[in-house]
């Protein structure tokens, strides 16, 4: 689907494997890019914010080690919130809970409650900027109706590497500069998703049938389908 052109006055950054890679916990490349795209903000009335999905104690670490304060204002960083938690049901809590033993772990789903419950700004006004096809993209777009920019060089499809032959003619998945941020922020953009429509009903297929799954293995479907074409014959 073709979207209007747009320009974003609001950019939404994740944090680990956009700004800090989760791996190494060292500084992205796109950490480069904050000091001139913050003060570009600030001239020209534009908002930065900072999405961490992190538990407060987990992103107060990250937040001072990496000084991000010099970046974002206070109340324009956003860790996971008790109103989020209160909204999860018991189960997604119990298994959340699990997880969030482990140090950094990310609640990748927090920033769809951001975009519909926390965020004030228009959602056509907004652009995400992530690294995970499914949940940065397919999953975000499909929820919050957010656009949203990827980062090559994290690239990846529900925390697993992608396919290599897998070709998003239409997103914008780049190795970007802040020329290319500014872009967003000051020129009209067209925003589509024709690919990753295509992508995600590929892959939902997927998981949920197998990759190997074809209509004519199983013999008593294969058999009422060559009935069937039988009768339309004659």
């Amino acid at each position: 689907m073709i979207m209007e052109k747009t320009m974003k006055n609001t950019i939404v950054f994740g944090l680990l494997n956009v700004l800090v890679d989760k791996q190494t916990l060292q500084k992205t490349y796109i950490f480069d890019y904050l000091e001139p795209l913050s003060k570009f903000c600030k001239n020209n009335n534009k908002d930065l914010y900072l999405v961490t999905g992190l538990k407060e104690k987990d992103a107060k670490d990250l937040i001072d080690r990496f000084e991000l304060l010099t970046f974002f204002d206070k109340n324009k960083i956003i860790n996971l919130t008790e109103e989020y938690e209160d909204s999860l049901s018991d189960l997604d809590k119990k298994l959340k809970q699990e997880k969030h033993e482990q140090r950094y772990y990310v609640d990748e789903y927090f920033k769809v409650f951001f975009f519909k419950n926390i965020c004030k700004k228009p959602v056509e006004d907004c652009l995400y900027v992530g690294f995970d096809v499914w949940v940065d993209g397919y999953y975000l777009r499909r929820y919050a109706n957010v656009d949203f920019l990827l980062i090559k060089d994290f690239l990846k499809n529900n925390g697993k590497l992608l396919e290599k032959d897998q070709d998003f003619y239409d997103l914008h998945i780049l190795n970007p500069s802040f020329d290319d941020f500014k872009k967003h922020l000051t020129e009209d953009i067209n925003y589509q998703y024709e690919s990753l429509d295509k992508y995600s009903k590929k892959y939902l297929h997927t998981e949920i049938l197998g990759k190997n799954f074809n209509i004519f293995s199983n013999k008593s479907v294969r058999d009422f389908v060559i009935k069937q074409a039988k009768k339309r014959d004659k």
